[in-house]
């Protein structure tokens, strides 16, 4: 183990501090300018005391880091299943569309959850939430469909809402609603294609389209509410539409 230096070498011009004697001073170039000193013992212990507590003051500071950091996902990922639940919920309240499927207000939680802060948990909300009212209503064979295009629905509205920073809130949210929507009806015109044929998927267009109106309506409204709400810090978002007001600043 190396011994700690007790010696130390300043220069006599300009008071620059080495560890070793040197013939030209490095700090003001003066020739032969260096004398020794010694170390007081009280001085090295303040050094290594001085030395420890920074590194204490460094780990706890990390520490701290990272439980708020854990602390933060941990109510993030709470969210994320309220907001599944709430999804679930409201895409039961639905009434069946001619051929097949059925005509719900899960769209509006979902371009909800996609407005917060929740992302990527919030994708798997809504997709979770809506795939399981299909499989508990008696509509397993739309469950497959339903998961991807939930899952992308809300991927295009978070994309829309980071991409355009500098439009309105009230336009992002509409433009990104609108997007969403209309990727759903594209969608499963696609999926009941496959499954009916096109003629019957054709049928079920306006339907979906009434529905992904009616969340969108819905989505904007309840988002104007809960701005004014003193909603957690988790639901707070710099570029979202809630937390620093969906209208309103605070």
């Amino acid at each position: 183990m190396a011994k700690a230096k007790t010696n130390v070498f300043f220069c006599q011009e300009c008071g620059y501090e080495s560890a070793k004697c040197l013939g030209k001073c490095t700090g003001c170039n003066a020739w032969n300018s260096f004398v020794e000193e010694k170390i007081k013992k009280e001085t090295r212990k303040t050094l290594t005391l001085c030395a420890r507590y920074g590194i204490i003051t460094l780990y706890f500071d990390f520490a701290r880091e990272v439980i708020e950091m854990s602390h933060k996902r941990t109510q993030k990922l709470a969210f994320a299943a309220l907001f599944a639940a709430l999804t679930f919920a409201a895409t039961w309240v639905s009434f069946p569309s001619p051929f097949g499927g059925n005509v719900n207000l899960g769209d509006c939680i979902l371009l909800i959850t996609a407005w917060l802060p929740l992302e990527p948990w919030s994708i798997f909300a809504a997709a979770i939430g809506a795939t399981f009212t299909d499989l508990a209503a008696g509509y397993a064979i739309y469950a497959p469909a339903t998961f991807v295009i939930k899952a992308l629905m809300v991927l295009i509205a978070v994309l829309i809402k980071r991409g355009m920073p500098k439009l309105p809130e009230l336009w992002r949210a509409l433009l990104s609603g609108v997007a969403a929507e209309l990727f759903m009806v594209t969608g499963y015109f696609a999926y009941e294609t496959i499954l009916y044929g096109a003629a019957s998927a054709l049928l079920n267009i306006p339907f979906n389209l009434a529905q992904g109106g009616i969340a969108i309506i819905a989505a904007i409204l309840l988002s104007l509410v809960f701005s004014r709400m003193p909603l957690p810090e988790t639901l707070r978002s710099q570029n979202g539409l809630f937390g620093k007001g969906f209208t309103k600043k605070q």
